[in-house]
């Protein structure tokens, strides 16, 4: 079952993942609210095709208790998957690409032997999933490729899995 996305702005929530004082948490906190308003258009619109395809190349279904999945928007620190946190930004290309990431993670049943190989296949799940979509987020793409081959220097290649072949899960039964 698919489930239903929603963004959540919760005042108590941001301010408790906040560093700073009162006073900058209300300027944040203005800019938060700015920035998640334009995010939701975009939101809007790739949520359901995001959602749908995630499963078909992963080969993981969602499974949830509820079929509900809040998204809390908070205003500084790095995107996590529990609770799915995504911080407000005035990137929303990059929001989209961090949610997506978030939701890979999410939906992926599996561990990984290292970082380096999670990081990869999140990357590679996630471009087959913008494909399949069609939506295209290619500048947060590329600028997380570029961040990546950093991380882990000249080791960091693009997975050799046929994602549009078959499901990661497939792939990932054989071993």
């Amino acid at each position: 079952m698919i489930p239903k996305v929603e963004l959540i702005y919760s005042y108590e929530y941001a301010e408790r993942l906040f560093r700073g004082g009162l006073q900058e948490f209300e300027e944040a906190w203005a800019s938060l609210i700015k920035n998640g308003a334009i995010f939701e258009v975009i939101f809007d619109q790739a949520i359901d095709p995001i959602l749908k395809n995630l499963p078909k190349v992963t080969g993981y279904e969602w499974v949830w208790e509820k079929s509900f999945l809040p998204v809390y928007l908070i205003a500084e620190g790095q995107a996590f998957p529990e609770p799915l946190s995504l911080v407000a930004s005035d990137n929303p290309e990059q929001m989209l690409y961090e949610l997506i990431r978030m939701l890979t993670r999410i939906n992926i049943k599996t561990g990984f032997a290292n970082d380096q190989l999670r990081d990869q296949t999140i990357q590679n799940v996630m471009k087959e999933v913008l494909k399949l979509a069609i939506i295209n987020i290619y500048d947060a793409v590329a600028d997380a490729d570029l961040n990546l081959r950093e991380k882990y220097g000249e080791d960091f290649q693009v997975s050799t899995l046929d994602l549009a072949k078959h499901p990661l899960k497939y792939y990932l039964d054989k071993k």
